[in-house]
């Protein structure tokens, strides 16, 4: 039985590494679930779903930074669905 160099590298499980689909730990799975269904929207996402340009997402956010309804994972702001969604209903001009 001959084994060929490639054969070790190609087979990763005799090497001691599982193999498995890194894909689904890793991967893109944000593309499953409907932005009317996330929890928190990033500002590109929050303006497609309330229809409101991004100019005017990020001047609304810098505008109240302390707000019940957004939230910073780092540098990102994170805007909670719902509570924006009931902020913007009691805004007459925004």
């Amino acid at each position: 039985m001959d084994i060929k160099a490639t054969d070790n590298i190609n087979n990763r499980s005799n090497m001691g590494v599982l193999d498995y689909d890194d894909s689904r730990i890793y991967g893109n799975y944000s593309q499953d679930v409907s932005l009317t269904q996330k929890y928190s929207l990033n500002i590109i996402q929050a303006s497609k779903v309330f229809g409101i340009g991004i100019s005017k997402m990020r001047k609304i956010v810098s505008e109240n930074p302390c707000a019940y309804w957004l939230y910073r994972n780092g540098n990102r702001v994170m805007i909670k669905r719902e509570l924006f969604a009931k902020w913007l209903d009691e805004q007459s001009v925004i």
